[in-house]
């Protein structure tokens, strides 16, 4: 290190003195000097108002004993008997209404109306076979004697 520099770092500070005009000025070091004080800190505002203050009492609740829940089916449906039955007695209405709804208004078209020309033709033949051998037993009961 230079002496220049050294110089620097011991001759921080000078302390004229002004009673003595002879007296030659000190050289105060920079490691000499003690820190400043700290400035006084303020609690927070509610520390002191909660410790002035009383507290607020809270009565306990009795409350029953923490038990394990356990599940059982037998005990839910003892519970909940009416909704069960409720359920069970509607499904059985629903499946009565469409049983009916579907043996009266199902789907019964007046013809069959086929896409393709040749089955039509098949169904057009079976049905002409068909009046033509109800024909011929109206036609055999009326000749034959009645006993």
């Amino acid at each position: 290190m230079s002496l220049e520099v050294a110089e620097t770092f011991t001759k921080d500070y000078t302390v004229p003195m002004a009673d003595t005009k002879d007296v030659q000025a000190t050289v105060v070091r920079f490691a000499d000097v003690p820190p400043p004080p700290m400035p006084p800190t303020l609690a927070p505002m509610g520390t002191i108002s909660g410790l002035a203050t009383r507290s607020a009492v809270v009565r306990m609740v009795p409350r029953q004993p923490l038990r394990r829940p356990n599940f059982s089916a037998r005990t839910w449906c003892r519970h909940n008997r009416l909704l069960l039955a409720l359920l069970v007695g509607a499904s059985m209405v629903g499946v009565v209404v469409t049983f009916y709804v579907s043996a009266f208004y199902g789907y019964k078209p007046a013809y069959y109306e086929p896409k393709d020309g040749r089955r039509e033709i098949q169904i057009k033949q079976m049905e002409l076979q068909e009046l033509q051998r109800k024909q011929l037993e109206r036609d055999h009961q009326a000749t034959s004697p009645a006993p």
